[in-house]
């Protein structure tokens, strides 16, 4: 055991070093921060409510009123944001590094579509998914806080079969997370209306499957719906409102006082769909279409296409495996306690990582797969989800929940429709396999090639980011040269 932990914190410290290392680098040495990103927070409502137009109309009022330098205040806001969602997630990495064997710690650390995502892709920092997160955390706080609260650990079997609900709690937690997650959301809508896509599915789902311990289904949809409605009126509020050809000129020229302060803004109004952030607003639907085929499918032949499955392949393998992993040896232990206390109902891992997948990883994925139709970045839809995946993994309580939940409702007819039938197949299919035991080596290396060759970008894939990974690059190159000359 001593051994296991010791391999266990050098690797968390080696990666924290290391990380600190690319922090310092790209923020602090090079001051990294992209004026698309910067043209992004200032897109504002001076032609009328436009979506994204909440952050613009705050700062350029800021930098009128007060002549305040809104390049620094939005790049250092931006470094701020990205260290504390860095620092939240590795501060709950280490937490549940009982809960994580050594592989499992390599990959929550290491797998290129997660934490060091933005540090391989620097245009991704400073972008307002961020906030998802946030909104993300804030649920999944209250909901751990009520669970605690309940100590339904005290008599695991039992908790199976009379769960300890509390209506005052549960009240408890709607209210809070009414208040907290819509103060918080609201504004981010306003700022990103992909929050409809990529944060309120998977926060739905976490609240719904809360309350349906308690609630009935009608109650637990109409409760759902009310806490997160603001959100959603706000969020479809700004889809319907993209903005056109006119708002685009419009903001620009209340961009043309700044040209000459802030060098990422056009000093020409008349040329604005040769590039940045105004042309995604002035183009049409259909146009934004035609260019993610051409720019993500079809470019090279093929090749960025095949760049980007290959690397959403690898990346979902490895951390639907690690969440296989990570669940079992939760409901292991449970199992483990259960015959401690002298219990007879036992759980089957298989189903609780079927359950759990489906819900937190699965049904998130689908409700952003428009973005992947409408919008050019591939790599940051895939971020955002797996990122939100890994902390509903390390948030021991929702899986507890998600245990109990089965178990509460096992005998119900539930799930009956096709996807989930045919997701619970293929997942019972692999299992049964036991595909890791039969091709451990092969696995092996895809692990070893995933975490330290493989880059995943965030947008313009090709075939050149399948061996260029940040971390390990230059010293394959120094290797190869030493070789060959």
């Amino acid at each position: 055991m001593q051994k296991i932990n010791l391999i266990k914190n050098t690797i968390f410290y080696i990666f924290v070093f290391l990380f600190a290392c690319f922090f310092i680098k790209i923020l602090i040495i090079k001051n990294t921060f992209h004026g698309y990103v910067f043209q992004e927070w200032l897109v504002n409502y001076s032609q009328g409510f436009v979506r994204r137009g909440l952050t613009g109309t705050f700062f350029l009022f800021i930098q009128k009123k007060y002549n305040a330098d809104i390049d620094k205040i939005i790049k250092y806001f931006s470094y701020i944001t990205f260290f504390l969602f860095s620092i939240i997630y590795i501060f709950k990495v280490r937490q549940c590094k009982k809960i994580l064997d050594w592989q499992a710690l390599m990959v929550v650390l290491f797998l290129p579509s997660l934490i060091l995502f933005p540090i391989y892709n620097s245009g991704v920092i400073g972008r307002k998914e961020f906030f998802f997160f946030f909104g993300l955390l804030i649920n999944l706080f209250f909901l751990e806080k009520t669970i605690r609260i309940w100590k339904i650990d005290r008599d695991i079997e039992n908790s199976f079969e009379n769960y300890p609900i509390s209506v005052e709690a549960v009240n408890k937690y709607c209210y809070n997370l009414f208040i907290w997650y819509n103060l918080l959301s609201i504004p981010t809508a306003l700022s990103h209306e992909g929050i409809i896509f990529l944060g309120l599915p998977l926060n739905m789902v976490i609240t719904s499957s809360f309350l349906s311990l308690t609630l009935s289904k009608k109650q637990v949809s109409l409760q759902t719906i009310i806490i997160y409605l603001p959100t959603i009126l706000v969020s479809f509020l700004c889809l319907m409102f993209k903005g056109n050809n006119t708002i685009a000129l419009g903001i620009c020229h209340s961009w043309q006082e700044y040209s000459h302060i802030y060098s990422s803004l056009p000093k020409d109004c008349s040329n604005i769909m040769s590039g940045g952030v105004l042309r995604y607003i002035a183009i049409s639907n259909k146009d934004i279409i035609g260019e993610v085929m051409s720019t993500n499918i079809s470019q090279g032949k093929g090749s960025a296409f095949f760049s980007w499955i290959f690397a959403f392949f690898m990346n979902i393998v490895i951390l639907m495996r690690t969440s296989s992993t990570i669940i079992i040896n939760s409901v292991t232990s449970l199992n483990r306690k259960i015959a401690q206390q002298g219990g007879g109902h036992f759980l089957s891992p298989v189903n609780i990582v079927t359950h759990f997948s489906f819900k937190y990883a699965f049904i998130p994925f689908i409700f952003s797969f428009i973005l992947y139709v409408i919008a050019l970045d591939w790599g940051r839809w895939f971020f955002i989800t797996s990122v939100s995946y890994v902390f509903c993994l390390l948030s021991p309580n929702l899986i507890y929940l998600e245990i109990v939940r089965y178990h509460h409702n096992q005998g119900r007819k539930k799930y009956l429709f096709p996807i989930f039938s045919t997701y619970s197949k293929f997942i019972n299919y692999l299992y049964n396999l036991d595909l890791l035991r039969h091709f451990s080596i092969i696995y092996f290396l895809g692990l070893f090639y995933t975490l330290f060759v493989l880059k995943l970008h965030y947008y313009n894939m090709s075939v050149k980011e399948l061996y260029t990974n940040p971390l390990t690059y230059s010293l394959w190159q120094r290797a190869i040269s030493f070789l060959f000359n």
